[in-house]
C-alpha cells in the first residue's frame, strides 16, 4: 500500500475563494466604520472651531482692558479687519486661530508684515466673522457675538454654525437649509 505523506494533504496558500470572503468582510467592515470615522472628524473640526472662537473672545477682552474698545473699526470694515486689531495690538501670535480646521479658506493666504514681523489676514485667510457692531459690557450674556463667516454647503460645518455670546460661551447652532446666516446669528431660525 502505498503511504499519503502530511505535507501533500497541507494546502500551500489561500484558495480564491477564501481570499474573495476575507476581501467581502473587510469591506463590510470598512463600509460600517467608514461613516461613524467621518462624523467623529466632523465633531474634531467643530470642536477646533469652538476653541478658536474662545480664544478670539479672549484675546478681545484683553484688547478690550488696554484700550477701553471693543476691536471694531467702522460699519464698512470688512470682517478680517476687525480682527486684525486683535493681531496688531499683539494679542494673537498665529493665524491658525482665525481659520476653522473644516474651513474651505485658503489656509495659506495669510502675509507676513516684514516690518512689523506679524502677519495680515485677508478674506481669505479669515473664516469668522463678527455679528454685531459694538458691544458693552452691559449686554445680555446670550447676544450672539461673532460666528463662522460661511454657512450652508459651502460652510465650514454645514448642519450648523459655532456661535460665540457676549458672555464668553460657544454653542454650535444648528440650522436648516432655509436659513440664512443672519438669521443664524440673530437667533432667528426658521421653525
Amino acid at each position: 500500500m502505498g503511504r499519503i505523506s502530511l505535507e501533500s494533504r497541507v494546502p500551500k496558500g489561500f484558495t480564491l475563494v477564501e481570499l474573495l470572503v476575507v476581501i467581502a468582510i473587510i469591506s463590510v467592515l470598512m463600509g460600517l466604520v467608514f461613516p461613524a470615522l467621518m462624523k467623529s472628524m466632523g465633531k474634531a473640526d467643530q470642536a477646533a472651531c469652538g476653541s478658536n472662537l474662545k480664544q478670539i473672545f479672549t484675546s478681545s477682552m484683553l484688547y478690550e482692558g488696554e484700550n477701553r474698545s471693543f476691536p471694531f473699526l467702522d460699519d464698512g470694515a470688512a470682517a478680517f479687519e476687525h480682527l486684525q486689531l486683535l493681531v496688531d495690538a499683539g494679542f494673537v501670535e498665529t493665524p491658525k486661530l482665525f481659520i476653522c480646521q473644516a474651513s474651505m479658506v485658503d489656509k495659506e493666504a495669510t502675509v507676513e508684515d516684514e516690518e512689523e514681523g506679524v502677519f495680515v489676514l485677508s478674506e481669505n485667510s479669515c473664516s469668522y466673522a463678527w455679528t454685531v457692531k459694538r458691544r458693552s459690557m452691559s449686554s445680555k450674556a446670550m447676544r450672539r457675538l461673532a460666528a463662522d463667516k460661511v454657512f450652508g454647503e459651502d460652510g465650514q460645518h454645514p448642519d450648523g454654525l459655532n456661535v460665540l455670546f457676549v458672555g464668553g460661551n460657544v454653542q454650535f447652532v444648528k440650522a436648516k437649509e432655509d436659513d440664512s446666516w443672519e438669521d443664524i446669528t440673530k437667533g432667528q431660525l426658521a421653525k
